[in-house]
């Protein structure tokens, strides 16, 4: 059998170049937009990644949104944490939380007096460039690290009566006597339960913050610095 060439016309060789070059405009475009901002170890932290991670956590701590170059590293460092925290869940087969539960985290959020109304609520996400499902997803993200924090350090914090009592008398003491009126404070017993979870916390951050150390220390990190002028 043999195959027929069949030429084209003028016209429509012209516009089939022109359809190929939209494209490959597009795909130039695209690429721009979506660039790879970090790479750690063998994931990528994609540019728009980043700048959503600016606007999700502007829009929930009510701030301005800081796109310059302090405010992309700021987003990078917490992706990176993030990521590294993501692959360590992986390999421990951590059961994350589902959406529904951020769901209830979400409506909370929406009862706040900033968000007076669904129309006040649309509006904030429109001003910040972000979608519900953009803040639900990072709700979900706080809810699984917490959890993870948990799970992950929990066993090993354990706070010691010496601890205990220099938080009584460094923190506890001096921040009960701005706050209330004079003596009598309440005693070292009284105070214990609210303590020991004051501490508790400290010690799964410095846990926290010492794993993520350890983690990066061995994790190939490159920036694309390019990406954060």
């Amino acid at each position: 059998m043999r195959l027929v060439k069949q030429s084209v016309s003028g016209p429509l060789r012209v516009a089939i170049q022109a359809a190929l070059l939209l494209l490959v405009a597009c795909a130039a475009r695209a690429e721009i937009i979506d660039r790879v901002a970090v790479l750690v170890g063998d994931r990528v932290i994609t540019q728009s990644e980043m700048l959503l991670q600016i606007r999700v956590a502007a829009f929930l701590n009510a701030d301005p949104v800081s796109l310059d170059a302090a405010g992309k590293r700021q987003a990078a460092e917490r992706l990176i944490a993030q990521t590294l925290i993501r692959r360590e869940m992986d390999l421990s087969h951590y059961p994350a939380p589902n959406l529904p539960e951020a769901d209830a985290v979400l409506a909370t959020l929406r009862k706040e007096p900033r968000f007076a109304g669904e129309e006040k609520f649309a509006g904030e996400l429109a001003r910040y460039e972000v979608t519900e499902e953009d803040v639900r997803q990072q709700l979900l993200w706080q809810l699984t690290l917490l959890r993870f924090v948990e799970y992950r350090f929990r066993p090993a914090v354990a706070p010691s009566e010496q601890d205990l009592r220099g938080y009584y008398e460094k923190q506890f003491l001096p921040r009960w006597r701005k706050r209330n009126a004079p003596p009598p404070a309440p005693s070292f017993d009284d105070s214990l339960p609210e303590m020991e979870k004051a501490v508790a916390e400290r010690m799964l951050d410095d846990a926290l913050e010492r794993w993520l150390k350890q983690t990066r220390a061995q994790t190939r990190i490159r920036f694309r610095e390019e990406v954060f002028r």
